[in-house]
């Protein structure tokens, strides 16, 4: 059996593992003990691994390769978080955001925006250093959701707290005509 033909097949079997057995320490541990032995080995391990993950575009996969291989190596995340962001997955985009350092916030942010998601729009907003409020702004108010319309005035600094206000009060107050409607036909049925 050759190198080449070795390597591979143990790339299958840690992809295997961790679609059954999840994200745990005997992986790093695993990766850490090739490391110490042959560092050629283990990068082409990391990145035959890297591809296998890419393909699979699992959010929850990529995000944690990508903070395991942060951890180990310091490894240049960039397409990291290209296949974060093609998975759409606004927790993980916002996770890799939050978690992993030098990546570019306006990407990851556009991202989320494009979502849809107000609770991850509010979380990139409150906890992501470097996001812009303004266009998170924006982009709760496209929601339509007045909870989260309510939070982002509330707690976000630098939000517009009157114009948040105003938009949040017109979608409750149609909320209510709404309620309101409902129930008198129930009523008069």
């Amino acid at each position: 059996m050759t190198k080449l033909v070795k390597i591979n097949s143990l790339v299958s079997k840690m992809f295997n593992y961790l679609q059954k057995q999840g994200w745990n320490t005997t992986f790093n541990k695993w990766i850490t003990k090739i490391k110490s032995k042959d560092q050629k080995l283990a990068n082409s391990i990391l990145a035959r691994l890297g591809r296998k993950i890419f393909l699979s575009n699992q959010a929850e996969d990529i995000y944690k390769f990508a903070i395991m291989l942060d951890f180990i190596s310091h490894a240049d995340l960039h397409n990291f978080q290209k296949a974060i962001i093609k998975t759409g997955d606004a927790q993980y985009i916002y996770l890799f955001a939050l978690d992993i350092k030098g990546m570019d916030i306006a990407k990851l942010e556009n991202a989320v925006i494009k979502t849809c998601d107000p609770y991850y729009i509010l979380q990139f907003a409150r906890y992501v250093q470097g996001a812009n409020i303004a266009k998170l702004e924006k982009a709760i108010l496209k929601t339509k959701q007045a909870s989260y319309i309510y939070y982002f005035a509330q707690s976000i600094s630098g939000a517009n707290y009157n114009k948040l206000m105003t938009v949040y009060k017109t979608l409750t107050g149609k909320e209510q005509e709404e309620y309101n409607t409902i129930t008198d036909y129930i009523k008069n049925i």
